[in-house]
């Protein structure tokens, strides 16, 4: 049986086993339980995120068991924390609930951040921002207008970015193809 992490923001929280059986994949995730909160595993799987489900309570811990209908070869294992009923935020892989306030000075444009209700939470390879959003006031974001979409959902209006190896990008940022990069720069279109 093969093995990896199991990640909660950027600290392991326990693990996931995983054997082949022909043409199929039996999984097993466990960590400890966190009383009034639901988890959900999702793999990272050679740039793939595969969603696998709810975990249940099982002796004090958190279990997942779960076969698939082919072979896969997990990277990595990532727990969606959220609120019983409630949802990811519209435009995010994150529940509002998995967000925390940053920490002073975070984005290091303003040492005020962290009181101005700037929140931040991790997801896979990326650090996400939330700053509330009220027109006609100053937002901790405003330096990053240019990146930031606005998400409007139950807790509120927010503006929100993300950042990925220190280096701030909107949400759904994907770098252009090596090819595109080439046709642009040789001027072939």
């Amino acid at each position: 049986m093969e093995e990896c992490g199991l990640y909660l923001e950027r600290g392991e929280i326990g693990t996931l086993r995983w054997s082949h059986a022909g043409e199929t994949t039996a999984l097993f995730a466990s960590c400890p339980m966190e009383a009034d909160r639901i988890y959900r595993v999702v793999l990272l799987c050679e740039n793939e995120q595969l969603p696998l489900g709810v975990m249940l309570p099982q002796n004090g811990r958190f279990v997942l068991k779960k076969r698939l209908p082919r072979v896969i070869v997990p990277q990595r294992a990532f727990v969606d924390r959220s609120l019983p009923g409630e949802g990811h935020l519209p435009r995010l892989p994150l529940a509002f609930s998995a967000f925390r306030p940053a920490e002073r000075g975070e984005l290091g444009h303003s040492a005020e951040s962290a009181d101005s209700g700037l929140l931040c939470a991790d997801w896979i390879d990326r650090r996400y921002y939330l700053a509330p959003f009220r027109p006609g006031e100053e937002s901790p974001l405003a330096p990053y207008f240019s990146l930031s979409v606005l998400i409007e959902g139950e807790p509120g209006d927010f503006l929100a970015f993300c950042k990925k190896d220190d280096i701030c990008q909107p949400i759904f940022f994907e770098p252009p193809a090596e090819t595109d990069r080439l046709r642009t720069d040789s001027g072939i279109s």
